[in-house]
């Protein structure tokens, strides 16, 4: 069975509940290093894993001497160390090993002396740690460790090992040995191993005593954390729900909660990711809750973060994500985050101190967040606030790369004079203008304030680029369900604003027509045809600034109008082709083009600043430093003409083609044109590769062709940049660790369904993965990015046993060549963090457990308005486990209601056919779908399909003449669909509302005399004429 979110979103697999342990992490050399060695009293070691060690694990520990070519001596012993805590433990991890000539004890796992023999305490000794089939049978060296030189024998030659590298050298023969050095690792793993292979980050003693005294394990090292870890994630427990963050009865690895407690010692670290599920509570309330030490923010080194107020102090330092839908409360100390933190809808996040942000924090509507002390901005950090409940005390942007924006509200409250400091340079242009910070309390003033920088936050637009606060309308061909030839009355917007262009005249309407640009549809105007949008996208010359986009076909020496607001004497904005150039008018100020723009499909690019514009044809350069005056218009907007004066008659008519409009009420950056450019090259393979930014090749043919619903990251050459793109697909990229200029990560899909496959995979490990596959380009170096996957479409509940699968050889995904991702779960979204993309390659979803198999396939699903009626029908190749259907119907595909169940056939590998009829549909634009219920309660739902039913004999407008109250006896009929016109054309402002009646159009401020009513729902209209008296 199919399912669905958007039209476009189908089914991907069955999945179930219960999850199962991932073996895919591997260990290899230097990966996991000796970090303790004691020769005194019953012997030990200590080990640090920079990896994720997954339950099952064996590691083996021998001091017999290697022979240099491929065998251990015999004579002394080796220990078997594994991890049996039923779960996988962290990188980071420090595990210790003691009492080995006693009752041998291990903080984290079980060893057992494999081969009796193991004597640490003579002189000249060294250890290996090795994976193999038995503990004298190496296959891959990790580490080791010699306390009096490698020497000639025991020797590391033929094991992989380099002294100083990943094997630790240390002289003087030393009986008890710990590594001191930094466990912070920012950079590589293989770095971090360096620092543990240099001997002068190792402190020792030697003597006729015992030295492990208060030393051996007591002053090993604490875990290791940093950005450069992979993480393990953990959800807050049903059974408790949630509790301490350092108690292992609090967690567990199954991420419908249930399941725990883990075994001692096991809970997140600062590397890994943690999701508080909805009614749970986690509580922070020690530095070292997440088994670090604890670090200040000038304590890492950064350039762009301290000093600032308190910026000594050690905190809470948590790398890893932190998704919160329940509650997360942290007390006593300061907290500093640098991963994805999220707090979902219904989510809250409390500190009674302070809260730094050097990572992506992100509080959805509806969610919470509140601190006593300061909330703090820095680093590379990216903060975006779409919720008014954020409180802290004082607010601090430290240094110039921190951003803060969204449509929410922070307020500063908890003590006397709270305020806004930017400290080292930071300043108020690194909150955008859609942020307010206000102040309550005494000791506020120059509240509230509003950001001034002009950047954006959204990443739902096209190729990923803003959303519906700045993407005023955007409309695209192929979101049109018409065939080809047909006349187009409508044409609807999917931004997010409900905008609809239409015509009710026949004759002036454009023809849609299929297979026109890369198979893509496109309206054709003949050179006497308009769309009218009304009165909106009102921007006001040399104040406002506005971003236009359009892909366009207009024969050679041919002209018309693309999009305007305009007259011919007074041209708010125009654009159009004339001339066989692409040009525009800002403000009754025009901008001629000079690049040709005719004779092929090309790429129309327009910003306007309050003082400046340029322009671009298919992505190259046109148009530079253009002026902006400040005229302005009264008439609609026109998408195919312009106005005459009159405001009634419009003119200067497109003779040629238009398959995609976008306009943001912004002026959007460089990088971000530059992705949006890519986005509409791809789509409608246009060639862009002279513009010296085509940054996006994975749309050629030789490369797959991956040219649906493309999107992108990137920062462009004047240092603009683009962090966080999603668009209308199903994945989004944010959170790139290394921006510079010049570096983008783009990506498309190649249009395969969301369904699941068991073709190219492995079979043992993945069973099954998504059929769509994405693609990605990456120019420069983006360094690490976090992906999520919204998989709302999903019948069956999400859980731990999906994966991101990356192909990088080309070979498919059957060699897991990459070690396939783990994620976390949170909601309906599937994160993944610190990934490393490269140029070329393939990434889909993976599933490790298909024992509940797909209820239903689905073949079709259609809606179609019959005269009064409507046909909902569909047809089946195979049932499992199907009890029934039930056909739903929506006005505006958000809200849905019960129309009729038919009964399934339980199970069926025959092709079966099924209709119902909607003898009651309602007007004009209406959508349905499917939902198919198993034997066991689980459903799922089809995609959505849309249907239109416009006939003027269902509007009854009474009564009529009227004073001026008139209803209209359809209560489907929105108020946005209704406006009331004089007879010169021109819209009044005229009250419509909605009533139990129907909808209510009150005309008492107007003069008595006769009206045009004109009613339209994207899918045809109607004139009707009104006598007020």
């Amino acid at each position: 069975m199919y399912t669905h979110k958007h039209p476009t979103r189908q089914l991907l697999f069955s999945l179930i509940f219960f999850m199962l342990s991932f073996p895919g992490f591997g260990q290899s050399v230097g990966e996991v290093m000796f970090v303790g060695f004691n020769a005194d009293a019953n012997d030990g070691f200590s080990f640090v894993t920079f990896v994720p060690l997954p339950d099952g694990t064996t590691i083996f520990i021998t001091d017999n001497d290697w022979d240099g070519v491929s065998a251990f001596s015999t004579g002394e012993g080796a220990i078997t160390w594994q991890n049996n805590t039923g779960n996988t433990i962290s990188s980071g991890t420090v595990i210790t090993v003691n009492d080995i000539n006693g009752a041998i004890t291990t903080n984290l796992g079980n060893s057992v002396e494999s081969d009796p023999g193991f004597d640490i305490d003579v002189s000249s000794e060294t250890l290996y740690m090795f994976l193999g089939s038995d503990d004298s049978t190496p296959t891959t060296f990790l580490s080791a460790i010699a306390n009096n030189t490698f020497g000639t024998a025991p020797l590391i030659t033929n094991t992989g090992l380099t002294a100083g590298v990943n094997a630790i050298q240390i002289t003087g023969d030393n009986d008890v040995m710990l590594y001191s050095g930094s466990t912070l690792c920012t950079s590589t793993l293989s770095d971090c191993a360096t620092a543990i292979s240099t001997s002068a980050n190792w402190t020792t003693a030697d003597g006729a005593g015992d030295e492990s005294v208060g030393v051996f394990p007591d002053d090993v090292t604490t875990d290791f954390y940093g950005l450069v870890f992979q993480p393990v994630t953990y959800y807050s427990r049903n059974a408790t729900s949630g509790g301490n963050w350092d108690d292992p009865n609090s967690w567990t690895t199954l991420s419908d909660g249930s399941g725990g407690p883990l075994a001692t010692g096991m809970y997140p670290a600062s590397s890994d990711n943690v999701v508080i599920l909805s009614g749970h509570t986690i509580t922070i309330n020690a530095i070292t809750d997440n088994r670090g030490a604890g670090i200040s923010p000038d304590g890492l080194g950064r350039t762009n973060v301290g000093p600032f107020v308190a910026s000594n102090l050690n905190m809470f330092y948590q790398t890893g994500d932190v998704l919160v839908e329940g509650l997360l409360s942290v007390t006593g100390i300061e907290m500093m985050v640098e991963g994805f933190t999220q707090i979902e809808t219904g989510g809250s996040f409390t500190l009674n101190s302070s809260l730094v942000n050097l990572g992506y924090l992100e509080a959805n509507a509806g969610s919470s967040i509140s601190s006593a002390d300061d909330l703090v901005l820095a680093g590379n950090s990216v903060t975006v606030i779409n919720t008014g409940s954020i409180s802290n005390d004082d607010l601090i942007i430290s240094f110039t790369d921190a951003t803060l924006c969204g449509t929410g509200t922070t307020t500063l409250q908890n003590g006397s004079g709270s305020q806004i400091t930017f400290a080292n340079s930071g300043s108020i242009n690194q909150i955008c203008t859609s942020f307010t910070v206000a102040c309550t309390g005494t000791g506020c003033t120059g509240f509230p304030v509003v950001g001034s920088g002009s950047f954006i936050s959204g990443n739902t637009g096209p190729a990923g680029v803003g959303d519906s606060n700045n993407n005023q309308f955007w409309v695209r061909a192929n979101d049109l369900s018409l065939s080809n030839g047909a006349s187009v009355s409508a044409w609807s917007d999917v931004s997010g604003n409900a905008l609809s262009a239409t015509q009710g005249s026949l004759s002036s309407r454009p023809t849609f027509n299929t297979n026109v640009v890369n198979s893509l549809p496109a309206l054709s105007f003949d050179g006497g045809d308009a769309l009218s949008l009304g009165d909106v996208l009102d921007v006001t010359p040399g104040t406002d600034s506005w971003s236009f986009f359009s892909t366009f076909n207009v024969n050679t020496n041919n002209e018309g109008t693309l999009l305007s607001r305009s007259t011919a004497s007074d041209r708010q904005y125009q654009f159009y082709v004339e001339n066989n150039n692409f040009n525009f008018y800002s403000g009754g100020d025009l901008s001629q083009g000079t690049a040709t723009a005719t004779g092929s499909w090309a790429i129309g690019s327009a910003i306007t600043s309050a003082s400046s514009k340029n322009s671009w044809v298919s992505a190259a350069s046109d148009v530079t430093g253009g002026t902006v005056g400040t005229t302005t218009s009264t008439v609609d907007v026109l998408i195919g003409a312009r106005f005459l004066d009159d405001g009634v008659n419009s003119t200067f008519r497109l003779d040629g083609e238009i398959a995609e409009i976008i306009f943001y009420n912004v002026e959007i950056n460089e990088a971000q044109r530059i992705i949006i450019d890519n986005y509409l090259a791809a789509k409608y393979d246009i060639n862009i590769s002279a513009s010296g930014n085509d940054v996006y090749t994975m749309d050629d043919n030789g490369n797959g062709d991956f040219d649906f619903d493309v999107a992108g990251i990137g920062q462009a050459s004047d240092g603009s940049r683009h962090r966080d793109a999603s668009g209308p697909g199903q994945i989004r990229v944010f959170n790139p660790s290394s921006l510079d200029n010049g570096d983008f990560l783009m990506w498309g899909h190649q249009n395969g369904a969301l369904d699941g496959t068991s073709g190219d995979v492995d079979g043992a490990v993945i069973e099954e993965r998504l059929e769509r596959i994405w693609r990605f380009s990456e120019t420069g170096d983006v360094g690490t990015v976090s992906l999520s996957f919204d998989l709302s479409d999903l019948a069956s509940p999400l859980g731990s046993n999906l994966r991101l699968l990356i192909d990088r050889n080309g070979n498919g995904f059957a060699d897991n060549d990459v070690t396939p991702v783990d994620g976390s779960v949170v909601g309906n979204t599937l994160v993944f963090s610190g990934v490393s993309i490269t140029n070329g390659d393939r990434i889909t979803i993976g599933n490790t457990n298909v024992s509940m198999p797909l209820p239903v396939e689905l073949l079709s699903f259609k809606a179609t308005a019959e005269q009064n009626d409507v046909m909902v029908s569909w047809t089946t190749s195979s049932e499992t486990n199907n009890d029934f259907f039930t056909v739903e119907r929506s006005m505006d595909a958000i809200r849905w209601e019960k129309l009729e169940t038919v009964k399934g056939a339980g199970n069926s590998l025959s092709t079966l056919d099924y209709q119902t009829m909607d003898t009651s549909p309602y007007f004009g634009r209406s959508y349905y779908r499917l939902k198919q219920t198993d034997f066991d309660g689980q459903f799922s739902y089809s995609e959505i399909a849309q249907v239109s039913r416009f006939n003027d004999k269902d509007i009854k407008v009474v009564p009529n003449p009227s004073s001026g109250i008139y209803y209209i006896r359809d209560k489907t009929i929105a108020s946005q669909q209704v406006r009331l016109l004089n007879l010169q054309g021109k819209m009044l402002n005229v009250s419509v509302t909605l009533n139990n009646i129907g909808t209510k159009i009150d005309a008492s401020n107007i003069p008595n005399g006769i009206y045009i009513l004109h009613v339209s729902d994207g899918t045809g209209s109607a004139a009707f004429r009104l006598i007020k008296n």
